[in-house]
């Protein structure tokens, strides 16, 4: 238990090596803690060790397959590594244990894209805005998928929400600056891009 406050201490200090340290003790003595074994994922995956991040959040998962934030984790390991299929259907199974949480439809969104499987991410968006109507990224990652769908009314709507939303988002700016070139709207699209810079 002692290890498991250490290990925890450093992980919220960022020190993820020393925490990864405390919680491989906790594993070795309790190989079947869920509690150590996500914990110990967390710690490598902050130290860039992702292989053994992986293997610790599958355990994790093993341990306890109803636990949304393993899934979740064990997704974003599976999709840093460019395992996006797997990732997705982490994401999936969040979805399937809580239907509330926006990061999953978010992260979910984002791996179908690079998927090249925009109307299911498009799909995944509107979920996040579903759940979190002011989901800045969502919005603006929502209108990146409906501009490769050939949606440019959508689009620009939904770049527009997110510039609502944070006025200071110059990827948003160039965005939009982008969507009314290609609908002929030069003047417009100058001062977007203006924004942008």
């Amino acid at each position: 238990d002692a290890l498991n406050i250490v290990g925890g201490i450093y992980l919220r200090e960022g020190k993820y090596h020393e925490a990864a340290r405390e919680f491989r003790k906790v594993v070795t003595e309790e190989p079947n803690s869920f509690e150590a074994n996500f914990n110990l994922g967390l710690a490598l995956f902050g130290a860039e060790e992702l292989d053994a991040s992986l293997d610790s959040f599958r355990k994790a998962v093993l341990l306890s397959p109803e636990h949304a934030e393993a899934h979740f984790n064990l997704g974003v390991v599976l999709y840093t590594i460019g395992k996006i299929n797997d990732a997705v259907h982490e994401f999936d199974q969040v979805i399937r244990i809580d239907q509330s949480d926006d990061r999953a439809f978010f992260n979910r969104g984002v791996a179908l894209h690079d998927l090249g499987r925009t109307t299911e991410a498009v799909e995944s968006y509107k979920k996040v805005l579903c759940v979190n109507p002011h989901h800045s990224a969502a919005h603006f990652n929502l209108a990146v998928a409906l501009e490769a769908d050939g949606q440019l009314d959508s689009a620009e709507q939904s770049v527009r929400k997110a510039l609502k939303l944070d006025d200071l988002n110059a990827a948003a700016h160039s965005r939009l600056g982008g969507l009314l070139i290609r609908k002929g709207k030069w003047r417009r699209a100058i001062r977007e891009l203006r924004r942008a810079i």
